[in-house]
């Protein structure tokens, strides 16, 4: 199967994005696997608009945040970091931050319910 995560056809013009204010808070927002233009306009408003991107892969997700020059901040977060990560993104939530978390799924199933804990770990 052809690799089309780079893929976007040059006959489709790129949005205009404006950052936009949206109210603090974790955004899940469902991006492309495939070709970079099959993403809704309120997808990219959002990415432009979050100071935070999270995702699983951040080698697909920084090409889509560069397609569409996208400048938020990109971490990395996914099963074997996010213990480690949990706390620090809870605290910049509380203190107002926008989040996006890249991507749906969140690498979990309906019977494996995603948990965060807004403590200090251990």
């Amino acid at each position: 199967m052809e690799d089309m995560t780079a893929s976007c056809s040059s006959s489709w013009p790129a949005p205009t994005l404006q950052r936009q204010d949206l109210e603090p808070g974790l955004y899940l927002v469902s991006t492309p696997i495939g070709n970079l233009a099959d993403i809704t306009l309120r997808a990219l408003t959002v990415l432009t608009s979050a100071n935070l991107v999270l995702a699983e892969d951040t080698r697909h997700t920084r090409k889509l945040l560069n397609h569409y020059n996208i400048k938020a901040e990109l971490q990395s977060y996914h099963q074997h970091n996010e213990t480690a990560r949990v706390y620090n993104i809870m605290q910049r939530l509380q203190g107002g931050e926008v989040r996006l978390q890249q991507g749906v799924p969140l690498g979990t199933t309906a019977a494996e319910p995603q948990q965060v804990q807004s403590s200090q770990p251990d």
